[in-house]
């Protein structure tokens, strides 16, 4: 078998993201409040710096994965829209006396986001508002009153504010040809070809973090102290005892493979792994590309499939990162 990849556009491409949301955590306790329910070190972000982390439950398995931006009046979370209401319960039996808010849910609409892939390029930042352009795991706040979030790799980002804003940046950058639109799938491949993982209601608390590839991609802390789940966190992680791990593989399908589909191994269709989330992978018309966490006897399989044994064959795909510890 051997692995996939796939390059970075050059140009600027726009998804709008209408299938994530942002809550947002603000006051005088928001950080420290979210530092005990959260995988990551929130108390060593600055304001427009950003990072993944995970919130579990107290088993320490994956409620949500998100990406977080510290922002002066507290942090913002960008998640699945499927799972904003599921964080919410969780998080709401924890403020007690604190003094936080936490405002956005699926159906206010308040903020929206936009995907962006390639180069911004001099006319794009300015109709963006921007004045510099951030460096990966950094934000900044425009004039425009929307955040440009330049994610884990360059030539990838966020753009989040008010729906009202996004809208009209979108539809600017659009009429003006200073992007072209792509598809929120497209959006969503890039995230498989980057190996961030995306939990929805399909694969909720299945999941350690570590199963996730979090500690691979800065979104565990080690060292933070207490927060809810923390202790199978940690132990899964001194003893070295992650049985499971996240892999990208490809497929050819007939329809796009679904979160939580079963990926089988061999003639006795003994449980391999589990899909996350797949996208069709361009310029590969019937091919999907999707990130699974797989057993370690799944990862070593010879042969894997989709579903059942006489499912699509799976070949392994490249991530970025090594999953060697």
């Amino acid at each position: 078998m051997h692995a996939h990849d796939s390059g970075s556009p050059a140009v600027f491409e726009l998804a709008t993201l209408d299938d994530h949301a942002v809550l947002a955590i603000e006051g005088a306790d928001a950080v420290g409040f979210l530092q005990g329910q959260t995988t990551c070190d929130i108390k060593a972000l600055k304001p427009g710096q950003m990072t993944l982390g995970a919130i579990c439950n107290p088993k320490g398995r994956t409620l949500a994965v998100f990406r977080l931006l510290r922002v002066e009046s507290g942090c913002l979370l960008v998640l699945p829209k499927d799972r904003i209401d599921a964080v919410r319960r969780r998080l709401i039996p924890y403020v007690l006396r604190a003094q936080i808010r936490i405002t956005g849910d699926v159906d206010d609409g308040e903020w929206s986001l936009l995907g962006g892939l390639g180069s911004i390029g001099p006319g794009a930042g300015a109709v963006l508002g921007m004045t510099g352009e951030p460096q990966p795991g950094q934000a900044l706040l425009m004039s425009t009153g929307a955040w440009v979030l330049a994610l884990e790799r360059s030539g990838k980002y966020l753009v989040a504010g008010p729906s009202a804003v996004t809208a009209a940046l979108r539809d600017q950058l659009l009429a003006d040809g200073l992007a072209h639109e792509i598809t929120n799938e497209r959006w969503q491949f890039a995230e498989i070809a980057d190996g961030i993982p995306t939990i929805t209601d399909a694969t909720a608390e299945e999941f350690i973090p570590q199963m996730l590839n979090l500690d691979l991609l800065g979104g565990i802390s080690f060292s933070k102290g207490c927060y809810t789940g923390q202790e199978v966190v940690a132990r899964t992680h001194y003893l070295g005892a992650v049985k499971r791990r996240m892999h990208r593989l490809r497929a050819q399908s007939d329809r796009r493979p679904e979160a939580g589909l079963r990926i089988a191994m061999g003639p006795d269709d003994t449980l391999a792994g589990q899909v996350l989330i797949a996208a069709g992978t361009p310029e590969m018309p019937g091919c999907y590309d999707m990130l699974s966490v797989l057993t370690a006897e799944g990862a070593q399989a010879q042969e894997l499939r989709l579903g059942s044994p006489s499912g699509p064959r799976l070949e392994p795909a490249r991530l970025p990162y090594s999953l060697e510890t």
